[in-house]
């Protein structure tokens, strides 16, 4: 009964955190992650499984760090503007974005 009326996260029992990072040309990531940390107008936020649904707005030039499930490494993302959406999925969209070199 303790479950009655609590929102399910949408990902895989036991997996990472499903995130999807979109901009108006392109998705540029969508699967599932151990980790993202955003750049929001308030400084730096970190995401991971079972976070309390939220959103945030992303800074005006910042950069998404996403690291993937299963890897140790960090791909990061360059973004300007936008926003982040958390409801068992973290939805990013940004209004430009690219992957770092």
């Amino acid at each position: 009964m303790a479950d009655v009326g609590k929102k399910k996260a949408r990902g895989v029992e036991g997996s990472g955190l499903p995130v999807k990072i979109m901009c108006p040309d392109k998705t540029l990531f969508d699967g599932m992650a151990e980790s993202v940390i955003i750049k929001t107008n308030d400084g730096y936020e970190g995401f991971l499984k079972d976070r309390a649904a939220c959103c945030r707005l992303l800074a005006s030039e910042g950069r998404i760090k996403l690291r993937e499930q299963g890897t140790a490494d960090f791909k990061t993302i360059k973004s300007k503007g936008g926003f982040a959406h958390m409801d068992g999925t973290l939805t990013i969209y940004a209004d430009e974005a690219e992957y770092e070199e």
